[in-house]
Parts: C-alpha cells; sequence; structure tokens
C-alpha cells in the first residue's frame, strides 16, 4: 500500500489534449429549439396514449360501448394528462363531484364507516388503480379526470375551460387568478 498521494496536476500540465479543449459557446438555432420541442411533445403524446389504452383498456362509457380511440386520443384528453397535476386534477374532481351523488360504487363489503367521502374515496381508488397499472404519477390525476367524463358521466366541461386558460395566461399568477375566476362564476 502506498502512503503517498499521488499528483494527477503534474500528469495533466503536459497532457496537450486537454489543454485544447475549450467551451464552444454556439448557441443553438430557434429552428433546431423548435425541432426537438416537437419531437420532445410527439413522443410525450405517444407515452400518454400507450398509458391511455393500459388504463382505459376494460373501462366502458357511461352509456355503455367500448371507449373509442379517437375519442380517447382527442388532443383535449391528451393534454389533460400531460398538463393536470394532483392538485389541480383534486381541485377540479372534487369541485364537480360535489353536485353529482349517484356516481359513486356502493360496495356493501367494504369497510366503510362513512368518514371519508364519496368523492374522496373514488378519487383515491382512482389514483390507486394507477398505481397498480405502473402508470406514472404525472400521468394519473388528469387519468382520473377523463375517467370520471367518460366513464361516470360527469361533465368536466371545466377541462376545455382551464386549458384553454393556461394557454393565453402565460404567468402562473395570471393563470391562478383566471382560474379562480372561473370557478367563482362556476359556483355561482
Amino acid at each position: 500500500m502506498m502512503d503517498e498521494k499521488h499528483d494527477f496536476e503534474n500528469d495533466l500540465a503536459g497532457d496537450d489534449e486537454l489543454s485544447d479543449l475549450s467551451i464552444v459557446e454556439n448557441e443553438p438555432s430557434e429552428a433546431l429549439i423548435r425541432d426537438l420541442k416537437e419531437n420532445i411533445q410527439g413522443e410525450l403524446r405517444e407515452i400518454i396514449k400507450k398509458y391511455l389504452i393500459i388504463f382505459f383498456a376494460d373501462q366502458e362509457m357511461y352509456y355503455g360501448g367500448l371507449i373509442p380511440t379517437e375519442v380517447l386520443f382527442s388532443p383535449l384528453y391528451v393534454s389533460t394528462v400531460a398538463n393536470f397535476d394532483i392538485s389541480k386534477a383534486t381541485d377540479n374532481a372534487y369541485s364537480v363531484l360535489q353536485h353529482v351523488d349517484d356516481i359513486y360504487d356502493q360496495d356493501p363489503d367494504a369497510d366503510d364507516d362513512g368518514s371519508v367521502s364519496g368523492d374522496v374515496r373514488l378519487m383515491t381508488t382512482l389514483l390507486r388503480e394507477c398505481a397498480s397499472l405502473d402508470i406514472p404519477k404525472t400521468f394519473a390525476p388528469g387519468i382520473s379526470l377523463i375517467f370520471l367524463e367518460l366513464c361516470k358521466g360527469v361533465n368536466i366541461v371545466s377541462l376545455q375551460s382551464i386549458l384553454k386558460l393556461q394557454e393565453r395566461y402565460r404567468t402562473p399568477e395570471e393563470r391562478q387568478r383566471q382560474i379562480l375566476n372561473f370557478w367563482q362564476l362556476i359556483a355561482a
């Protein structure tokens, strides 16, 4: 075993290859950046579609029948999966579900003492189902909202409106203010 320390700086001092390296400060062109964004967005859409297929493979529309892929893959639903985080999705779901009573599956074997409301139970069940199917946590909230609309018949018209608000108002503060105004109008 060697007790002396190795002097790496001296080893590199005469290495011309390393001394000739310089950082290139060329910025990518706008066209390159646009192409990269489009490629990434295209790949993300395809990934989302795969998870939509996984979740909705055995689900039916609320009025019966299989869910058509053209409906499931609509830009609105793909955008919902991509853009709704858990906070936004649960806020949206709870605000709509508070006006709907007949969509909760009442399982007589459920060990429920009534301390958990039906809307909370439904949302946690949907999120657990997503987890059991290995759906990424970032996609589960949007998929849950789509389930409510397509499989339970809960009209979540706010999805489209909120997504439009997000596009129009670029800063988070502007978006939050407009979304709050939107929900106040719906509640009134």
